[in-house]
């Protein structure tokens, strides 16, 4: 799948998805969600579904977390 957009926890000291040493990151696309009747959704490169596309707090408390950002 092309494009998306990355994210990165620049203070984060592990290495995480995009490979940068001190920075934990992933590449979050949008698409359609088969099991919430085709609604579009965003999810972690991983294909772990985050947060429908219209509930975007949602969805950055989650990657926030996911990333170990600081609150």
């Amino acid at each position: 799948m092309a494009g998306g957009l990355v994210v990165r926890n620049m203070t984060s000291t592990g290495r995480g998805g995009c490979g940068a040493r001190g920075a934990s990151g992933d590449t979050i696309t949008c698409r359609t969600r088969a099991e919430d009747e085709g609604r579009y959704w965003y999810f972690t490169s991983w294909r772990q579904p985050i947060a429908e596309c219209e509930r975007i707090t949602d969805a950055l408390v989650f990657i926030k977390g996911y990333l170990g950002a600081p609150g």
